[in-house]
């Protein structure tokens, strides 16, 4: 479990919430409006699944708990990992690296490669194979991302078509005949600009940070998934053991200058 993404969303609102209370002056209850909420809300949902097909959207709630659950990577470890199955493969037969890699604390990416590797030939074939693999999950991850971010980018929109019709409503409620109508300019526009405060939190304070979460997600996991690739390459074209993990530390400088020093 992430909890830097709990911790941080927390205490954006913990803090916004404490300022609100500080400075509210008793009326704090009075930034609460059901109708600007479902014109955030209700407006940045539909536009959300307007511009994304169901196949999608309804991988959304899983998407977002990769924000929060998720165990993080080791690029160290899955190199560590392809050492071990390259030493298996050149000690044994296909059947001994099928069963290493069914191993739970495997990387599943690096299974996955070593695997079809070991049953093919041709280096070129499984490099054009795994690449296609490489993009498919590049483009689900993408779908992900695009999602979140297509929430933060309509939410404060929204927002702001909901100021601009509680303005209109609030101009069309002025009468210059009477001089009641004036007094409630001030709590219309209050209530008028909560829909733009609705959108500006919800964007900033959860969908933003959501999005940037799931980048840095992904490019970790591209990462480790290129070392797997290169590593099922190596093990079928037969690199020597020297060879193959001078290769794979290449993809992380400083564990490679440390290994060397010892």
């Amino acid at each position: 479990m992430d909890l830097s993404t709990v911790l941080g969303i927390a205490l954006a609102w913990l803090f916004v919430g404490t300022a609100i209370y500080l400075g509210a002056d008793g009326k704090a209850a009075a930034l609460i409006d059901p109708t600007s909420f479902l014109v955030v809300m209700g407006g940045c949902t539909a536009a959300t699944m307007a511009a994304f097909p169901f196949s999608d959207l309804k991988r959304l709630p899983k998407v977002l708990m990769k924000t929060v659950f998720w165990k993080s990577v080791d690029a160290q470890e899955v190199i560590d990992q392809a050492i071990e199955l390259n030493t298996i493969s050149r000690k044994g037969g296909v059947k001994d690296v099928e069963d290493a890699c069914k191993r739970p604390e495997m990387y599943p990416f690096l299974s996955e490669c070593v695997v079809f590797a070991a049953n093919e030939t041709e280096s070129s074939t499984v490099e054009a194979q795994l690449n296609r693999r490489l993009d498919s999950i590049t483009i689900r991850h993408e779908a992900g991302k695009s999602m979140v971010e297509s929430m933060a980018k309509s939410a404060p929109a929204f927002g702001m078509i909901g100021t601009l019709i509680g303005l209109v409503f609030m101009m069309i409620s002025m009468n210059p005949q009477d001089p009641n109508s004036f007094s409630s300019v001030g709590a219309g526009m209050a209530v008028a600009l909560l829909t733009t405060l609705y959108g500006a939190m919800f964007a900033n304070m959860i969908c933003n940070p959501l999005a940037d979460k799931l980048g840095r997600r992904s490019s970790e996991e591209q990462f480790c998934n290129a070392i797997a690739m290169q590593a099922a390459i190596m093990i079928l074209e037969g690199v020597r053991p020297s060879e193959f993990s001078d290769r794979l530390l290449a993809w992380t400088p400083g564990q490679d200058q440390v290994s060397k020093a010892a």
